[in-house]
C-alpha cells in the first residue's frame, strides 16, 4: 500500500471515530435510539471492513498483534452494542456483531483463539441479559447454546480454511516449481499470478509484479523478449496451442501458447497464460526429421528426401522458366575396393567422397545418396554450360582425394531441361549419359543429348 493511500485510509478512521465517541459522550441521551445504535454497528464495521486491511498492511512484521488489535476493537464494540441493546429494548433488536470478532479470529487466528472469543461472547451474551433483565433459567441454557453454535461455527471455518490452504499450497508449488511459465491477472489488468520461470524473464523482482496493473510491468521489464508475453495480455483473444519463440539465457527456446479467459458466474474474472517449453521435443523432432531425410552413412540426404524436393524444384523452374540440371555420379570400380581393402575402407571412400561433393557446390544446391556407390546433385536455376562445369568440378575433386595404396574415380552424367519437366524423363536422360560415360571408358562426364 503505498503512502498517500495509507495516509487517506488512517484519517478517514480517525475522522469517523472521533466523531463516533464525540457523538456518543454528548448525545447518548437525546439521539433516537435507531441512530444510535446504527452508530454502533457503523463503527463495527469500519473496524472489519476498513481498519482490518489498513493495520495488516502497515504492521506486517507485527501481523498477529495488528490482527489482535483489529479483533479486539471489535469484541468491545460488539459488546457495547449488546449492552445497549439489552439497556434500551430489553430483549428486542437480536442481531449480534460477536460474529465479526469471532469469524475475524478463524480466519487469521488458531481455533483455540476463536473457540475463546465464542466463549467470551456467549458469556457476555449471558451476562448483559442477567443484568438488565434479570435472572433466568433460559439465559444460562441460551448461554451454553450460543458457545455450541458459535463453536460449531468456529470449527467448520477453520477446518474448511485448513482444507482450502492446503490445495492453495500445493496448488501453489505446483505452480511455482513448473517448467512452464504462468501468469495470471484480474478484470483490472493487475497481475495476481506469476510464478518464477515467470518472474526470472521479466528480470524483475516479485513485489514488483504483484498486485501491479501489467501495463505498467511492461514499462519496467528489462528483457525485451518478454514485451512479447505482454502483447498477449493486450489480446482480446484466447491462444490454443499457438507457438512462440523467446530467447533465454542466449538460447532460443520455442513455446506452446495457452491463455484462458477466466470467468466468475459468467462474468469475464481475469486471464490466465500459460508457456509450456517444447524445446526439447522441438530438438528431438528436429533430429527425427534429420534422420529420416538424411543418409546414416555419408550424412547426405537420402533418396526418399532427394524425390520430394525434386518435385519442388521442376514446379519452381515451371513456374519461373529457369533451367535445371541434374548430376548422376557413380563411383569406378566400387566393388573391387571392397573386395580387395574391405568394407569399412569401402565406407570411408563413400564419406570422404560425399564431403567432395557438397565442397564442389553451393548452398542451394541438392547432394543425396541414391544408393549404393551412386550420387546425385540437382543444380536449380543452372544452364547446360554450368552443369558441366561444376560435374568436371566434381570428378575432379572426387580424383584428387587420396587413399592408402590406391585412387579412385567416377563417372558423370549430367542432363538440364529448359522446359518438359519431369522428374522421371530427367533421371533416365542422366542415366543415359552416365551409361554412356561408363561405356566410353570411365573417369569423365558426359552429357545427354
Amino acid at each position: 500500500m503505498n503512502t498517500p493511500k495509507l495516509l487517506l485510509n488512517v484519517s478517514i478512521v480517525a475522522v469517523f471515530f472521533v466523531s463516533f465517541i464525540w457523538l456518543k459522550v454528548n448525545y447518548f441521551h437525546q439521539l433516537a435510539y435507531s441512530i444510535h445504535l446504527s452508530l454502533d454497528l457503523a463503527a463495527t464495521l469500519v473496524v472489519c471492513l476498513f481498519l482490518q486491511p489498513v493495520l495488516i498492511h502497515v504492521l506486517k512484521s507485527f501481523r498477529r498483534a495488528a490482527i489482535s488489535i483489529v479483533i479486539g476493537a471489535t469484541f468491545i464494540l460488539s459488546l457495547l452494542w449488546n449492552a445497549e441493546r439489552s439497556f434500551l429494548f430489553q430483549e428486542g433488536l437480536e442481531i449480534e456483531l460477536y460474529f465479526f470478532p469471532i469469524i475475524l479470529s478463524s480466519l487469521y487466528l488458531s481455533m483455540r483463539t476463536s473457540l475463546i472469543a465464542a466463549a467470551a461472547a456467549a458469556l457476555s451474551h449471558m451476562i448483559l441479559n442477567l443484568f438488565f433483565i434479570g435472572f433466568r433459567v433460559e439465559f444460562l441454557l441460551q448461554g451454553a447454546l450460543w458457545f455450541l453454535t458459535l463453536g460449531l461455527m468456529v470449527m467448520m471455518i477453520v477446518q474448511t480454511m485448513r482444507s482450502r490452504d492446503k490445495i492453495l499450497n500445493k496448488r501453489n508449488v505446483l505452480i511455482q516449481e513448473s517448467n512452464s511459465l504462468i501468469l495470471g491477472m484480474d478484470s483490472a489488468g493487475k497481475i495476481d499470478l506469476c510464478n518464477k520461470k515467470m518472474v526470472d524473464l521479466f528480470g524483475l523482482e516479485s513485489t514488483q509484479i504483484m498486485g501491479q496493473y501489467f501495463w505498467k510491468i511492461e514499462k519496467l521489464v528489462v528483457n525485451k523478449e518478454a514485451l512479447k508475453i505482454f502483447q498477449l495480455l493486450h489480446d482480446d483473444i484466447e491462444h490454443k496451442n499457438g507457438e512462440l519463440e523467446l530467447e533465454m539465457s542466449g538460447e532460443v527456446h520455442c513455446f506452446i501458447i495457452d491463455s484462458y479467459a477466466l470467468k466468475d458466474n459468467g462474468l469475464i474474472s481475469g486471464k490466465m497464460i500459460v508457456l509450456r517449453d517444447i524445446s526439447e521435443r522441438k530438438e528431438m523432432e528436429q533430429q527425427l526429421l534429420e534422420l529420416s531425410i538424411t543418409d546414416e552413412l555419408t550424412k547426405l540426404h537420402n533418396r526418399r528426401y532427394f524425390d520430394q524436393k525434386f518435385k519442388e524444384e521442376i514446379i519452381r523452374s515451371e513456374r519461373y522458366h529457369h533451367p535445371l540440371s541434374l548430376i548422376l555420379v557413380d563411383l569406378d570400380h566400387f566393388k573391387r575396393i571392397n573386395d580387395t581393402y574391405g568394407h569399412s575402407m569401402g565406407d570411408e571412400v563413400l564419406k570422404r567422397v560425399a564431403s567432395a561433393l557438397r565442397e564442389s557446390v553451393r548452398l542451394t544446391d541438392l547432394c543425396a545418396r541414391m544408393g549404393g556407390e551412386e550420387f546425385v546433385v540437382l543444380l536449380p536455376e543452372t544452364d547446360a554450360t554450368e552443369a558441366f562445369i561444376v560435374a568436371n568440378r566434381i570428378s575432379e575433386c572426387i580424383r584428387e582425394l587420396a587413399f592408402e595404396g590406391f585412387r579412385i574415380t567416377a563417372s558423370l552424367g549430367v542432363t538440364t531441361h529448359l522446359h518438359d519437366f519431369h522428374n522421371q524423363k530427367m533421371i533416365d536422360a542422366a542415366d543415359q549419359a552416365l551409361y554412356l560415360a561408363k561405356e566410353s571408358g570411365r573417369n569423365q562426364v558426359c552429357v545427354a543429348e
